[in-house]
């Protein structure tokens, strides 16, 4: 996801991109998918032009974080 993120700042500059996903898919009876979906919502309704990620109730600038391999969580750098 930080790869992605990298990418399509460098295209869009101006613009409000969140980029989320789940621990679980959709399919999932106990996934995160809705929650973090309604959270790239909100973040993409309020937040200054930049590129995030939008997982677990929180909104990261792509740059000042990174995905703990341990578990599995986006955490500030």
């Amino acid at each position: 996801m930080i790869d992605t993120a990298r990418v399509v700042a460098k295209y869009c500059p101006n613009k409000v991109v969140t980029l989320t996903g789940a621990l679980q898919p959709a399919r999932v009876r106990d996934t995160d998918a809705e929650f973090n979906l309604g959270g790239a919502i909100i973040a993409t309704q309020v937040a200054p032009p930049g590129v995030y990620i939008v997982m677990n109730g929180v909104a990261y600038q792509w740059d000042t974080c990174k995905k703990n391999p341990v578990t599995g969580y986006f955490e500030p750098l």
